[in-house]
Formats: C-alpha cells, structure tokens, sequence
C-alpha cells in the first residue's frame, strides 16, 4: 500500500491491508498488523495496539496503581501484589515485588514460619544458634524443650549456664546421697537388732 500524506481517496492508501476494519486515513497506525488499530485493545506487546501514540500504554491490568508491562509491578494480575505493597510472611507470595517472600522477620539468619527453624521468628535472641538460658522459662535454642526440662539446664551437665548441681563444700556426693546412705544404714542398724 502507498502512503499519502494527504489522504488523496485518488490513492490507494484507502485499502485496508490487514484488514483489520481501519485504513492509514482512518487511523491505522500499522496496516501491516492486524492488532494495531484505532481503538484495539492494549496488549502488553511491545506495540502500540490502539494507534494513541504509546506503546503498552503503562498497562494495569489488576488495576493496583502499578504496571507489569514495562513496569514495576511483578504480578498484574494479583491486585495486591506491587512494590512497597504489605508483605505477607511464610505465604510464597512476593506481595512488595523485592524478589523474595518474607521467612526470617526477626532477620537473625533463621527462617520462621510452618517450615523454619526459628521458633519464635519475633525475636533474635531465639533461634538455634542460642545458648539455653536456664531461668527465663523460654526455649532459648529452638530445640523444643524450655528451662527445667532441657538437658541444657539439667544437673551436672557442664553447661556454664547451669548451676542446680547439688555440690556442698566441694563435695560432689551431695546432700542428697548422704541423706539416702543415712537412711540406708538406718534401716540396716533395725533390722539387725
């Protein structure tokens, strides 16, 4: 097809060649393209469908405010889904568009969440790299087990934490086992008589 500038009906700029309905004095701003026409809709394509003089036209499809044609938005067709948006823990959805889901919240190198390691990800002095403080009630070392049931804070364990070993005077046997070796010999001394 020729090109008149003029828009001469003497020419044959007049023939519609993709047939697509409109012709160049219609407005057709690609003749050869049957998706580019006055009033086509918008395609994130890398063309500009509607013939308005943009190419995408900075689409929104979802219609949050941000464009994924060319734009910044990495999902858009989810409407809360853009950058700066909310992010969602633990959920393997990228809300604010940074590149990743958010699993380590208290950011001290363990994730949290359903599949984490870090048993309170809200804070990070709790994670499994912490030593077990034997007397705040907390499990300190994610290992599922808080203070007076943890084999950290058990007696003799050489744990620098733990201090319930039963020494009296240096004397390792303890309170307890002389107690018990008394009684013993209590009861041994009635019998024999």
């Amino acid at each position: 097809a020729l090109k008149d500038d003029d828009c001469n009906p003497a020419t044959d700029e007049l023939a519609d060649v993709d047939l697509d309905g409109f012709n160049i004095c219609q407005g057709d701003c690609d003749d050869l393209n049957d998706s580019a026409y006055p009033g086509a809709d918008e395609v994130c394509d890398g063309i500009d469908n509607d013939c308005n003089g943009e190419i995408d036209d900075e689409l929104d499809y979802d219609y949050d405010g941000w464009s994924g044609c060319g734009g910044d938005d990495c999902n858009d067709n989810n409407p809360s889904v853009y950058p700066g948006a909310p992010e969602v823990p633990y959920d393997g959805v990228d809300q604010d568009c940074d590149g990743v889901d958010m699993t380590d919240i208290d950011a001290d190198g363990f994730d949290g969440g359903p599949y984490g390691a870090d048993c309170n990800d809200n804070d990070a002095e709790v994670n499994p790299d912490t030593a077990e403080d034997c007397e705040n009630g907390v499990d300190d070392d994610c290992d599922g087990i808080a203070d007076q049931y943890d084999d950290d804070c058990m007696a003799g364990d050489d744990d620098d934490d733990d201090d319930c070993s039963c020494d009296v005077d240096g004397d390792p046997t303890g309170i307890s086992w002389m107690a018990l070796l008394g009684m013993l010999a209590v009861l041994a001394i009635r019998r024999w008589r």
